[in-house]
Parts: C-alpha cells; structure tokens; sequence
C-alpha cells in the first residue's frame, strides 16, 4: 500500500467507514456521521468529503422526484405539497424568493381544490 496520507496510520482509519453503512441521508445526518466517524473515530480528511455528498443526494433526490411527477402529469408543486418545501437549502428555494412563492402559491392552489373534492365526496354522500 503506496504512502498516500499524512501518517503510516491513517489508512487503517478506513475500516470504521463501515460504522456508516445502513446511515440514512435525511436532516442531522452529518450530526449522526460524525458521531459514527468523528474526531478519533476516524479520518478528518474523509469526512469533510461528506458534507457535500448528503447535500448533493439530499437536493437530487427531491428534483428527481418532482421530475417524475411531472413527467405523470401532476404540476409543478405537487412534490412540495406532498414532502414539504426544502426551503432555504439554496438560493433558488429562498422562503421569500420568486420560485418558492410561486410553488407556495401552487401548492395552495392543489389543497384547496383538494379541501374542496372531499367536501363535495361527503356532500353527495
């Protein structure tokens, strides 16, 4: 094994990235990282490479899946009105910023109509 980290002991700290699997990405999952891989449990170095893999998997995952509902058809804000808003994880998702009010007024627009189909089911019934 070719000496590629600051000290002869450093790659032995790779086995405790083991202590990660089975770790969801979902909120305080860096906290629960660094619980795991932390400070002596494990190498600095890698773990710093960590904060950008839970935000990218993080904000990817709620595009892909607003992406799929719109390609069933639903609009724009269906994935907001079904998981909750990421506001404030980027510019773009800013709580006062043009597209969030936007979503926030198209995702008013589906509970209402919704509010609306379940008083008319119970009406009829």
């Amino acid at each position: 094994f070719p000496r590629r980290s600051p000290y002869e002991v450093c790659p032995s700290a790779a086995w405790a990235f083991s202590k990660l699997a089975g770790l969801r990405i979902k909120g305080g999952w860096m906290n629960e990282v660094k619980e795991r891989y932390g400070r002596a449990k494990g190498c600095t170095h890698l773990l710093e490479l960590l904060y950008p893999v839970g935000t990218t998997a993080f904000q990817t995952v709620f595009a892909y899946r607003e992406h799929l509902l719109r390609e069933q058809g639903l609009p724009e804000g269906e994935a907001m009105r079904r998981r909750g808003p990421p506001t404030n994880s980027c510019y773009a998702l800013a709580e006062d910023g043009p597209v969030v009010k936007r979503l926030q007024a198209e995702v008013a627009k589906l509970k209402a109509a919704a509010e609306k189909k379940k008083v008319e089911k119970k009406e009829a019934s």
